[in-house]
């Protein structure tokens, strides 16, 4: 459950921290890029985090669909952009796939006959 937190903060910073790119160059230029950084940096390292439990193409995935649907509805409530109704069919099928991500049952741990390696092994 951790790690799924993780990948939830992860989006969350991610999307804050474009939405900062976006408001700063009008408000606070170099506030606003600081705190785009810090976000930035705290949503890859969240996402690292994340990865560690959750297959990464899984993670990805939901990293960048969520926050790409959280950019879609912030871009047009606090900056009046324009949604058209596709890219509304669009996003409700980023958000469908990202639920079939989730509920999808488990890959197996590693590809029948290849081999493994672990952290032990690769220190």
């Amino acid at each position: 459950m951790f790690h799924w937190l993780m990948l939830f903060v992860a989006i969350v910073a991610e999307v804050l921290g474009t939405t900062a790119l976006r408001w700063s160059p009008d408000h606070a230029p170099v506030v606003g890029h600081v705190v785009v950084a810090v976000l930035i940096v705290t949503s890859y390292t969240c996402l690292s985090i994340a990865m560690r439990r959750v297959a990464m193409g899984v993670a990805y995935a939901i990293w960048e669909g969520v926050g790409l649907v959280l950019l879609a509805g912030l871009s047009w409530a606090l900056f009046d952009e324009a949604v058209t109704p596709g890219q509304a069919i669009a996003f409700a099928t980023i958000l469908a796939g990202v639920w079939l991500l989730k509920t999808a049952p488990a890959a197996p741990a590693s590809h029948a006959g290849a081999p493994t390696v672990t952290a032990a092994a690769a220190a």
